[in-house]
């Protein structure tokens, strides 16, 4: 999640986002969230799923359109450049989060 406003922008990770080490992660798109989501953590509605922490702190937007978002992290386990990017492939909704190293 991505705070950008007054909505957290959201992907779901297919792995948690520090094994980014070892590769790109593919990931979805998913609608914004509510910035209570920040700080929450449990069940979410609906037997959807499980929220939980990963990893917090600040970042720096480097840049943003429709297709990629390259952003500069500072937390607890990811820091530095990372990028989460649109597959070019035509026809497919996936996305790739990517480390910028």
């Amino acid at each position: 999640m991505l705070e950008r406003g007054h909505v957290l922008l959201t992907w779901r990770l297919a792995r948690e986002p520090t094994a980014v080490f070892r590769g790109k992660i593919t990931c979805q798109r998913i609608n914004d969230h509510r910035k209570k989501y920040l700080s929450y953590e449990g069940l979410v509605s609906g037997g959807r799923g499980v929220v939980s922490r990963v990893d917090e702190g600040t970042y720096t937007m480097l840049r943003a359109d429709g297709h990629m978002w390259s952003f500069d992290l500072k937390g607890r386990h990811l820091n530095g450049e990372y990028r989460i990017v649109q597959s070019d492939r035509a026809g497919e909704d996936a996305w790739h989060f990517v480390s910028g190293r």
